[in-house]
């Protein structure tokens, strides 16, 4: 599959145009590891998204697990990256993962009224992302609870 359409078929991704979509491609990359190979650290910079294409990884806070993230398209490293820090939590691979990984400091070299574009776009993501983590949390809690 061409990188362009693979771009276009992971949700985060829906609200680019297909220009969009061409402006980011040359800061997108397929990514392949082992199990059980750290793909970001605790208190890492972080400047990449990480887009699940394949397999499993796990997430840990403090050694804890908190998460599994198993489904194509799920991302992480915009928590990082929309707080401007370092990373707070350990992802490692479950199973041999492919992801699609996007430099997302490479968008700032674009010519600036395209990489503001490209940076609303992808916060707009953000946010979708982050509310649907939240909602699911609470009902997660109300479970619990």
């Amino acid at each position: 599959m061409n990188i362009n359409k693979l771009i276009k078929s992971v949700k985060f991704f829906d609200h680019f145009s297909n220009e969009d979509v061409l402006a980011i491609a040359p800061y997108v990359e397929i990514r392949n590891y082992s199990p059980g190979h750290k793909v970001l650290d605790h208190n890492e910079v972080n400047t990449s998204l990480f887009f699940l294409l394949d397999g499993e990884v796990d997430v840990f806070f403090q050694q804890e697990k908190i998460a599994t993230i198993n489904k194509r398209g799920e991302l992480f490293g915009e928590l990082s990256i929309s707080a401007h820090s370092s990373s707070k939590a350990q992802v490692k691979t479950k199973s041999k993962t492919q992801f699609l990984v996007l430099n997302f400091l490479g968008v700032h070299e674009l010519e600036k009224t395209r990489s503001e574009h490209l940076e609303k776009l992808m916060y707009k993501s953000f946010s979708e992302v982050l509310s649907e983590r939240l909602i699911n949390t609470n009902k997660l809690l109300k479970k619990c609870g």
